[in-house]
């Protein structure tokens, strides 16, 4: 018997036609033959499957294989038709120490913890199955069905959030002075976005305040700025494109753009804010300068 589910093949497994072993198809035909289910999960899986003929017991892929190379299945999806009614497997990693974990949404909430129920007692295992691998009620499917479409939600928001802020961190420069240049005209659209009023009377000073931020940032993710060390009367040079290429020159070796920018960074005295189009002093003899 072969099934179809989720792009992988499925193959049986022993004697019971109702538990089946996922293989990725790479290895379906060459594996199909190499598959039992270990040894300590088959009394469990054999005393359930027979009072449960109408569910299907999938063992995930992929296993372990043993000496001789038999995959041995251990953990398993089970499902009633389509629904998925919980999950079973072995846990622990020696012999003597193995137990059951039973787990489905029903158990998880009735032991208020993530974990499934835990136990070496085969009678337990399989009494906590019984009870717990049940068809969803319609209260229990409205609600993992809100909980799932609130999960989605959030990880498209923070997906999307974080695709357009990679996109707008290499724009920024450019946004902020579209914004500032066009701020009474773009006013009425922010606001209808949700910005706040105080938010908006503040922009334009914090626009202004940034824009050096967001300048140094793609200056230095372009690897065009020069970071400059004071040396008595003379300045070291290091090109961000090859710090190897670094010189030593006197105030008369510098070119004029490059003396200007110096003279307004040493005049200045703030450490935390950044001159657009300037640079940016990093402490009283280094001074980081905008091409």
């Amino acid at each position: 018997m072969t099934i179809k589910y989720n792009d992988y093949d499925y193959v049986k497994v022993g004697h019971y036609s109702n538990v089946v072993m996922e293989l990725r198809k790479e290895r379906a035909f060459k594996d199909c033959d190499k598959v039992q289910l270990c040894s300590f999960m088959e009394q469990l899986i054999y005393k359930v499957a027979l009072q449960h003929p109408e569910w299907t017991f999938v063992s995930e892929d992929p296993t372990w294989a043993s000496v001789g190379e038999f995959w041995r299945g251990y953990r398993f999806r089970i499902y009633a038709a389509n629904e998925l009614m919980g999950h079973i497997r072995r846990d622990g990693y020696y012999e003597d120490s193995f137990k059951y974990e039973v787990y489905s949404d029903r158990i998880a909430k009735k032991r208020l913890r993530r974990g499934g129920m835990c136990t070496k007692d085969l009678k337990k295992a399989i009494k906590a199955i019984n009870e717990g691998f049940q068809p969803k009620t319609l209260d229990e499917r409205k609600h993992k069905a809100l909980s799932e479409m609130d999960s989605h939600k959030q990880n498209l928001d923070w997906r999307t959030t974080r695709v357009m802020s990679d996109n707008i961190s290499q724009m920024l420069p450019a946004l902020a002075s579209y914004i500032g240049l066009n701020y009474e005209e773009m006013r009425p659209v922010l606001s209808a976005f949700g910005a706040s009023t105080n938010a908006l009377d503040a922009l334009p000073k914090n626009l202004e305040r940034c824009k050096g931020v967001w300048q140094l940032r793609v200056v230095r993710q372009n690897k065009a700025g020069t970071t400059v060390v004071l040396i008595d009367d003379r300045y070291m040079l290091i090109p961000d494109a090859d710090h190897s290429a670094s010189t030593v020159v006197t105030a008369s070796q510098l070119s004029d753009d490059m003396s200007r920018k110096i003279g307004v960074l040493k005049l200045f005295t703030d450490t935390e804010e950044v001159l657009e189009d300037i640079g940016l002093r990093m402490d009283e003899t280094t001074f980081y300068v905008f091409p």
